[in-house]
């Protein structure tokens, strides 16, 4: 995250849990601790491994010249360093490396699981307990007992677009199946006796996310309740994300459950909506499509199985690649660094590694548990799959940076924008030199940025759209999932019409499925 948050809201029995765990710390230790916390909590949410990487400089920009006692922390089982590295002295013993000026990498954080598990026990346990107890800000120890839907500024005081403005309106409260939800996460904790930390991850945050649902629940009748839906800031593509995530970020199976035994509930989601909004650009920049419409002519089990990967892991690598995922070139087991990586960590460490190309290659060491040799098997075979569409993926990001930014970009106040069909804004000289050249140091993370920015601002749009027109046509928007939409009532295509048209996603084809 670049920013520390300024607001953690959480019942009177977390803050008192808290209070004691970290007595012996300075207000700023508390305040770091809570915001690793949060973060590492959202990590979690979206399938990442929890760490969040927090610079000296952003420490000292939030606490000034107050030091945050890290090494206490650390010794105190309250807090996890990554090591990047390990560096040999001259007496056989190690030093741990947890930075790297040369490399530019930061420091990351994270809250041990077992942490975050007390954290959880000490929340209300009674469903009727969260409807009465007192609520405080841990960033600040002031009382909070009430939640402002969303914010009509973002940070930096500029409003908001009108489009994500009325979208965040008309969504206001989401009916769930409460009593299906509490049975869903008690069975999660009942089969945590013998269980990986994965299994953890997975209770941690559907178990966050109820206890956020009870914390703004209203009961309703037949085991139902709805719940207040929270907004925070906008992502950078103008995409909505939830606050505490509810029933957003929740797990596939507590959707399922969550959404339950409700008349009229309706599960909407933008058929291959990244591949059609891929084709959609390729076209606009004269690029050969033929991969793309090959890959939606297929099952996906077909990719999956040239690569010897499951079906979920090659979509979660092939999705990774369209958003701009690093693929180098000319590997070779002998030279490549995960084989170097490996050999220093074991299997519960895999999810620590970070380099250049991560998001594909940590997503295959994982397919591999852990050996070195299968996980370069399977990304060789990937990177041959997908050679094709990387070359077309590469033309279409220099496009964008030689042909479409310039003819598309603003200039207010000396700066160089584009703007997305959310009506969000990207700011590109924070990616120039002083001469107003690109920057090459920051040119692949502009690339990637510049391609989630276009393709889910297109998506979100159609999305926004489709939201703000419900009251029209007689469905009502329960909860937004990013590429998707929940719904009592049906959507009918008049609306999703309206939506394609006013958002410019030329193939957006909305289709309702089963939550699991």
């Amino acid at each position: 995250m670049s920013y520390i948050i300024n607001t953690f809201r959480s019942p009177e029995s977390v803050k008192t849990y808290l209070d004691t765990l970290l007595k012996d710390f300075t207000k700023s230790d508390y305040q770091f601790f809570v915001h690793v916390y949060s973060s590492t909590l959202i990590s979690f949410i979206q399938k990442e491994d929890g760490w969040v990487p927090i610079s000296a400089e952003l420490i000292r920009k939030q606490w000034g010249k107050t030091k945050i006692q890290l090494e206490k922390l650390q010794s105190a089982g309250l807090l996890e360093i990554k090591v990047l590295d390990e560096i040999e002295l001259a007496d056989g013993s190690f030093l741990e490396q947890t930075y790297s000026r040369k490399d530019g990498l930061c420091r990351c954080f994270r809250t041990p699981l077992d942490i975050m598990e007390e954290i959880l026990n000490h929340s209300p346990e009674t469903t009727e307990e969260y409807t009465t107890c007192q609520y405080y800000n841990l960033m600040t120890s002031k009382k909070m007992n009430k939640q402002v839907r969303y914010y009509r500024k973002n940070q930096n005081n500029n409003y908001h677009p009108d489009l994500i403005l009325n979208a965040m309106d008309k969504i206001n409260k989401c009916v769930v199946n409460l009593v299906a939800l509490e049975a869903h996460v008690e069975s999660l904790r009942d089969q945590l006796l013998c269980s990986s930390q994965k299994d953890w991850k997975a209770f941690i945050v559907d178990d966050y996310c109820l206890k956020h649902i009870k914390q703004n629940h209203t009961k309703l009748s037949d085991g139902l309740a709805e719940y207040q839906v929270i907004f925070g800031d906008p992502q950078m593509s103008g995409r909505l994300t939830e606050l505490g995530t509810g029933m957003q970020g929740c797990s596939r199976k507590m959707k399922e459950q969550g959404f339950s035994g409700i008349p009229g509930i309706k599960n909407y989601d933008l058929k291959s909506s990244q591949v059609y909004g891929l084709i959609q650009w390729f076209e606009k920049a004269n690029i050969d499509t033929s991969w793309l419409h090959e890959y939606l002519s297929q099952d996906k089990q077909v990719y999956a199985d040239k690569v010897g990967i499951s079906k979920d892991r090659w979509k979660q690598c092939f999705m990774a690649l369209i958003m701009g995922g690093y693929l180098q070139k000319d590997v070779k087991i002998k030279n490549f660094e995960v084989v170097k990586v490996l050999k220093k960590i074991n299997e519960q460490m895999i999810e620590q590694i970070d380099y250049p190309n991560k998001a594909i290659i940590k997503a295959l060491c994982q397919e591999a548990q852990g050996n070195a040799y299968l996980a370069m098997t399977y990304y060789n075979k990937f990177a041959e799959v997908v050679a094709p569409l990387k070359v077309c993926i590469d033309a279409w990001q220099d496009w964008l940076l030689k042909d479409y930014i310039p003819d598309q970009s603003i200039y207010p106040h000396g700066k160089q924008l584009v703007v997305n069909k959310t009506g969000i804004t990207f700011n590109l000289t924070e990616y120039q030199t002083a001469k107003g050249e690109w920057d090459k140091k920051k040119l692949h993370e502009l690339k990637r940025r510049i391609s989630a920015f276009f393709l889910q601002g297109s998506e979100a749009a159609y999305i926004h759209h489709l939201t703000i027109i419900s009251e029209h046509f007689g469905y009502r928007c329960l909860s937004n999932q990013h590429d998707g939409l929940i719904t009592i009532g049906e959507i009918p295509q008049e609306a999703m019409d309206i939506a394609k048209r006013n958002s410019g996603l030329k193939y957006a084809f909305l289709e309702e499925k089963p939550f699991l």
